[in-house]
């Protein structure tokens, strides 16, 4: 929402947006064990960029064991204050148009129905009620929903409206890119540069403080590319938008197909397609992911390859913690979860998800779930004991400049122990 648009709909009404994560978070494993919902990186940066760009006056209501982590600010249900809430899930697809769909001044919510699941997409309180609906209860508790069902204020929706797996995030990238492209070059110091661009230049936007070395080619044929501030392209390698590379991220003699985006501090080699790097990922060598979801701080050995595509050309149907999950895609890579650390070689089939914390090495093609804490080749794994986890991700972590904060510790160590 632009600014003018924010003021009119703040304009003569006292409101605080409450945004709050459900209890189908766990269906977003293994990319938010360790981080609210809205944390989870997305197009040009996180969820939570899009949400504040989107929407006034925002604070966060995450999980109670992620209270330590999150940065503010923070909802405290048993202070709501005298103004009216407008409740927004933290995984809302298009916060951009929510003003479009509230009415302010009326009660109202919207619920997504699929079969038997409900979720809330959003909710309008007026202050005295949000006292007497928020105040014994957890959104992340699944009892939460179960306020909001029925009577004449609910509206229920005829479309998703929420991101529920960790392939509708990937499969929404692409377009996500391209929409926010242009708020986000009107809010950042750049200039858009004619160098080896194939395509229109001026969907080549790169932050200042970028190295773009000579022989790179850009390829805007499908969609926008932004090269963040203190990044480094380096030849030969082929940049085809519509693609976000974050800060300080190094891209060397890689080739990038459409719909990528890649994270803070990263290091990226080989050939990526449609995928989502968070933060601090390390692929510095050959190998291919494609429609992958790769969490923080994830380190591929060189050779590393997912398959994306069934050889019957098949629907996808995802391994997860819960079972196979149907993901009527044909084509679905895989979801590593934060700290995962996968040795040379490592084959990963299709549509798997890999818990945090995991190293995997030596093994087979990975083709089931792999549970967080697993250590070794796949089908034989041991528990990977937390305190040596922990050991190793702090090395990772000082390596890149970053502490591993005695906060992070307790959250690891009672996921661990939760288990």
């Amino acid at each position: 929402m632009d600014s003018q648009k924010t003021k009119r709909w703040t304009k003569g009404y006292d409101l605080r947006v409450v945004v709050f994560e459900d209890s189908h978070w766990r269906k977003l494993h293994p990319l938010t064990e360790l981080r609210p919902v809205w944390e989870m990186s997305f197009s040009m940066g996180r969820l939570s960029d899009r949400l504040r760009r989107a929407l006034p006056n925002v604070s966060w209501w995450p999980r109670p064991e992620l209270r330590d982590i999150c940065k503010g600010p923070l909802f405290n249900p048993e202070d709501t204050g005298d103004e009216p809430l407008l409740l927004v899930n933290g995984t809302i697809r298009e916060p951009e148009t929510l003003v479009e769909r509230v009415t302010l001044g009326r009660k109202g919510e919207e619920v997504y129905a699929n079969g038997e699941e409900r979720c809330l997409i959003w909710a309008h309180l007026e202050a005295g009620e949000a006292k007497e609906i928020l105040g014994d209860i957890r959104p992340s508790d699944p009892g939460f929903i179960e306020r909001f069902l029925g009577g004449e204020r609910s509206r229920m929706s005829d479309s998703p409206g929420v991101y529920r797996y960790p392939w509708e995030l990937v499969e929404g990238n692409a377009d996500a890119l391209r929409r926010d492209f242009a708020a986000f070059t009107k809010s950042n110091s750049g200039r858009r540069r004619k160098i080896g661009v194939q395509g229109d230049p001026e969907l080549v936007f790169i932050e200042q403080g970028a190295l773009i070395e000579r022989g790179v080619v850009f390829s805007t044929a499908q969609g926008p590319i932004v090269v963040a501030a203190e990044a480094e392209v380096h030849a030969p390698s082929r940049i085809e938008g519509p693609c976000y590379i974050g800060p300080k991220t190094i891209v060397d003699n890689a080739q990038i197909r459409p719909g990528c985006s890649f994270g803070r501090n990263c290091r990226i080699g080989g050939e990526v397609e449609a995928s989502i790097f968070a933060d601090h990922v390390n692929k510095h060598h050959y190998g291919f992911m494609g429609h992958a979801y790769v969490g923080e701080w994830v380190n591929l050995g060189a050779g590393t390859t997912n398959s994306d595509l069934k050889n019957t050309y098949g629907e996808v149907r995802a391994h997860t913690h819960c079972g196979r999950v149907p993901t009527g895609l044909v084509k679905a890579g895989c979801y590593l979860g934060d700290q995962v650390k996968l040795g040379i070689g490592t084959m990963i089939g299709t549509g798997i998800s890999i818990g945090p914390f995991a190293n995997v090495f030596g093994s087979p093609p990975v083709n089931g779930y792999v549970p967080p804490f697993s250590w070794g080749s796949y089908g034989g794994f041991e528990s990977y004991e937390p305190s040596k986890a922990l050991a190793v991700a702090q090395i990772v972590m000082a390596r890149r400049g970053v502490e591993l904060t005695p906060e992070y510790r307790r959250l690891v160590e009672g996921y661990a122990s939760s288990r």
